[in-house]
């Protein structure tokens, strides 16, 4: 009976190493999706609305996002947080269709305000075979700042995360709680219709309720944006030129099956 020939001691290094950077690799590989996969969508139903109604978007607890006759260009502006002006390259597809999306997170944790647009991006490249780039071009931008005589927040308390903005006629409440500076010039920018750039260098959460007038007449019961922030926040916003992100849309399709 012949005897079995033994690799060299080269070939063998050859094969161990090829092993340890293999598994290396699949390691790799493992962490890498880990540490995508709380803001992707653990699973997800997307069925066309067929009965119309308001457009609602909620995360709620246990990382769970429920939406309700949402147009495709709504879940880009919620991903990349821009404007509708400041989209190029959206096909017209994207306003004629609207969903019904009911989906959980990998995270059981809640989505946080800076975090919801990547639980949308997530969505649109999974289901969507969204590919988007990024630029810039010069123009207006509000600069939210501390207003003379410092600021008027309260320190966060023990309260759970919150922002929530409600309308009662043309006077709008906005109570937050658990909330950076970061985070309330995103929803600024969404009243506004206009970069705001936070300048405060404030750190840390804050729990607040501004309340004010988007349409401030003489008769008005509360005052106007502007003047809310600083009578009640102490911040205040400063027009300036600066750089308003653009979104360029490089390919998007109808979702995927369920």
């Amino acid at each position: 009976m012949g005897t079995r020939a033994r690799p060299s001691r080269a070939l063998a290094a050859i094969i161990l190493g090829g092993s340890v950077a293999g598994l290396l690799s699949a390691q790799a590989n493992s962490s890498s999706a880990t540490a995508l996969s709380p803001y992707r969508f653990e699973v997800v139903s997307i069925k066309l609305n067929q009965t119309g109604g308001s457009s609602d978007a909620d995360f709620l607890p246990g990382g769970r996002f429920r939406g309700r006759n949402l147009s495709v260009r709504k879940l880009i502006q919620m991903a990349t947080m821009v404007e509708d002006g400041q989209m190029l390259g959206v096909p017209s597809w994207t306003d004629a269709a609207s969903y019904d999306i009911d989906g959980k997170t990998f995270s059981t944790e809640p989505v946080t305000q800076e975090r919801k647009s990547d639980v949308m991006m997530a969505l649109l490249e999974d289901r969507f075979s969204f590919k988007i780039h990024h630029d810039t071009k010069e123009g207006p931008i509000y600069r939210l700042e501390i207003a003379k005589g410092g600021p008027r927040l309260g320190a966060h308390g023990t309260s759970d995360r919150l922002m929530s903005t409600n309308a009662s006629g043309t006077v709008i409440t906005m109570k937050a709680a658990k909330i950076s500076m970061p985070s309330l010039a995103i929803s600024l920018r969404r009243q506004l219709g206009r970069t705001v750039e936070d300048d405060t260098k404030l750190k840390g959460e804050f729990d607040f309720e501004l309340i004010w007038d988007r349409n401030e007449t003489a008769d008005s019961t509360a005052p106007s944006l502007s003047a809310a922030l600083q009578e009640q926040l102490g911040l205040r916003l400063r027009a300036a030129s600066g750089k308003i992100p653009i979104v360029v849309v490089d390919h998007i399709e109808r979702p995927t099956g369920n």
